[in-house]
């Protein structure tokens, strides 16, 4: 993580670039410290991914810190916090861009989670995981993307069906 200083320093030589975004210019817990970094450059300002739930992602959304959230289904409320935090994004016309780090059960559900969230900009994924996390289910969103885009299954649920073999070396359940 930078320093105020740093991230400004830093912020203004990516200005050049015209990149999408800076993501997570200082550790994102303080909206006053992140807003003023965004204050002080012509790079949007991306965050949020270590935040939890919409009282999180309040005073960031309230002062505009971020031009882009990151919340991450997985982390703020599954659906429903999602959408809460999506919700009040828009309101002060913040985009989104769902956090997606965990595999094909977290990337299925993100997926259709922006299929209903009108501020998405873009949706974070990891095509490249090398610890086989992909035979875990069938259909995984990733191996189905072609150039950089993901066309969800029409499937029942997330489209994705776990594989239970796989899956027999780990404690779970069965909800009916």
């Amino acid at each position: 993580s930078l320093t105020l200083f740093d991230a400004v320093k830093w912020g203004k030589r990516l200005e050049e670039f015209g990149i999408s975004f800076f993501e997570e210019p200082v550790v994102s817990f303080n909206p006053e410290e992140t807003f003023e970094i965004k204050q002080r450059l012509a790079v949007p300002i991306a965050g949020g991914e270590r935040l939890y739930s919409k009282h999180d992602f309040f005073n960031f959304i309230k002062l505009r810190s971020f031009d882009i959230i990151q919340p991450d289904i997985g982390l703020a409320g599954g659906f429903t916090g999602m959408l809460e935090i999506a919700q009040l994004a828009n309101t002060r016309e913040i985009l989104i861009q769902p956090h997606n780090c965990a595999g094909p059960i977290c990337s299925a559900a993100s997926i259709h989670f922006d299929m209903a969230t009108p501020n998405l900009l873009i949706q974070e994924w990891f095509p490249y995981w090398e610890d086989n996390r992909y035979k875990y289910v069938d259909g995984a969103y990733e191996l189905l993307s072609k150039n950089g885009v993901i066309i969800p299954p029409e499937k029942p649920g997330l489209g994705i069906k776990l594989n239970y073999d796989e899956l027999k070396d780990f404690s779970y359940m069965h909800i009916k």
